[in-house]
């Protein structure tokens, strides 16, 4: 079984040491303190090939440096890598789901589920593997979606005329892909805009799209 590499954002060094001392049973573990930017965030993510975050809530507890608390990571994370998998871990995971409505619920986990390796240890192993499945989820997703988009393109170059059937499906998921691997997203409007100039854009950024994710 593949071995992921999961980040951990917290504002404590002891905490991040706990966290890894967990996580490291079955992760790859990335201690992060600090960032920039969001940009510098998801360029990290991108070059220590991340596979997952794990944010602590409270971020800005403790004389931090971080100035906004996990679930805006959360979503400024999301925002550049499209369904990437980010875990907030707290220890008050009703309170912060009724506070954080527009965060996927079932991404807010508790910290109880984390002993520290303090007992339970059935428990926190379901915990881990539970992280471990939500990243399969997710790479298997993708994976499902390039495959489909290679597909798409096959048909493209060989069948032009049973391609036009496909064009819209050719369009989002190349649009979605995008944000799968591009810092910055292009607006779905591109692509709406029936002109030949623009479709030969489209095609040469789809082969770009699937030579990146080849190399992933």
């Amino acid at each position: 079984m593949e071995k992921y590499t999961i980040a951990i954002i917290d504002e404590e060094q002891v905490q991040r040491d706990q966290f890894e001392f967990v996580f490291s049973k079955l992760f790859n573990v990335v201690q992060i303190d600090s960032y920039e930017s969001t940009d510098s965030l998801i360029a990290l993510i991108k070059s220590e090939n991340i596979d997952a975050v794990a944010i602590d809530y409270r971020l800005t507890e403790h004389h931090s440096t971080f100035k906004k608390n996990g679930d805006f990571l959360f979503k400024e994370i999301r925002k550049y890598l499209f369904e990437f998998p980010v875990f907030i871990l707290t220890r008050s995971a009703i309170e912060v789901k009724h506070i954080c409505k527009t965060v996927d619920p079932s991404f807010i986990v508790d910290k109880k589920n984390i002993n520290f390796g303090r007992g339970e240890q059935e428990q926190e192993q379901l915990f881990l593997e539970s992280i471990a499945t939500k990243i399969n989820i997710y790479k298997s997703d993708l994976q499902e979606k390039v495959e489909v988009l290679n597909q798409l393109e096959e048909l493209r170059k060989n069948d032009p005329t049973e391609f036009n059937k496909y064009e819209g499906e050719y369009i989002n998921l190349n649009f979605e892909l995008s944000k799968y691997i591009c810092s910055s997203q292009i607006p779905l409007t591109y692509f709406t805009q029936q002109s030949n100039d623009r479709l030969d854009a489209l095609i040469a950024k789809t082969e770009d799209i699937l030579k990146k994710l080849e190399e992933k």
